[in-house]
């Protein structure tokens, strides 16, 4: 659904009433800073603590079925005031490293490859799956409050619960369930039911056809035309080292490359110049629950 899209914008100004319950003025620039894929593994936890410590990024959500979440939840619990999501996994990509459901129910519904673990596409998981997945969902909550973690919001990753509505009924009946916005992106095709939610006026992420060598001026662009009303811009930091080599080998995007370029441009002075020159103000998921429930 997503394909090679960049930036997702609606109509300006549709958060209005909630960037005034924020305290800002309604023709404020808001933009939450967040950074996916807390918990994949030791390289894009340690990457992520960091832009968290230094306070580079608003906002992360953490992957509970991946086997670097027990460390990632060690360091949410005990700094409580992290904005941490669930970044919610039906999928496993990498070929090296395979993650499995949290609950039985994924692999009696067809979540899962022969072996156990989530299918490495979303194409495979609109194919072979036959079921809802709200109980696995559900676990994977249920899991990271039990670890200590008090989410703010929920995502998907890879999009793949917004594919079919299936997936997005039980993804919003997840945030319904435990009274948690989800970010949904502002797409006219996505239809939205009467679950919480969360729209932004804009959605912003970096893909495959920006060239490696235009990366921070691709970010400081998007930082110059950010609208009006709430941004959520996605990023995917981690550490170009043995381990996400490893990982990610023969990967074309979001491999380690990719994500050492996002961490040391959300660490570079120019991208912090940039959002104080463009007059932007940054939030985070927790601000913006609050207005949802106020």
């Amino acid at each position: 659904m997503m394909g090679a899209l960049r930036i997702l914008r609606r109509v300006i100004g549709m958060n209005q009433e909630i960037v005034i319950r924020l305290g800002y003025p309604a023709a404020s620039k808001l933009l939450v800073i967040h950074a996916d894929d807390f918990g994949m593994c030791n390289s894009v936890n340690l990457a992520i603590v960091e832009l968290l410590d230094e306070e580079r990024v608003t906002s992360a959500s953490v992957m509970v079925p991946c086997p670097g979440f027990n460390d990632a939840a060690k360091y949410i619990s005990s700094h409580r005031t992290a904005d941490i999501g669930v970044h919610l996994t039906i999928t496993s990509e990498w070929a090296p490293l395979r993650w499995h459901p949290v609950s039985g129910n994924a692999v009696k519904e067809g979540f899962t490859t022969p072996a156990g673990s989530f299918w490495t596409t979303v194409k495979d998981v609109m194919l072979y799956s036959r079921g809802r997945v709200l109980n696995e969902l559900t676990a994977q909550v249920e899991t990271a409050i039990r670890c200590g973690i008090k989410p703010t919001h929920l995502d998907t990753h890879m999009f793949a619960l917004l594919r079919t509505p299936r997936l997005f009924r039980d993804y919003l009946a997840t945030g319904e369930r435990f009274d948690l916005p989800c970010l949904v992106p502002p797409l006219p095709s996505i239809q939205t039911v009467p679950f919480r939610h969360f729209v932004p006026d804009s959605l912003l992420q970096a893909t495959t056809d920006v060239a490696p060598d235009q990366w921070k001026d691709y970010y400081l662009t998007l930082l110059q035309s950010i609208p009006a009303g709430i941004t959520v811009l996605l990023t995917h930091p981690g550490y170009d080292d043995d381990e996400l080599r490893a990982i990610t080998k023969g990967s074309s995007g979001w491999d380690a490359r990719w994500r050492q370029r996002d961490f040391d441009v959300l660490r570079s002075p120019e991208f912090r110049s940039a959002i104080l020159k463009n007059g932007v103000q940054l939030i985070s998921w927790r601000e913006i629950r609050s207005a949802l429930t106020c």
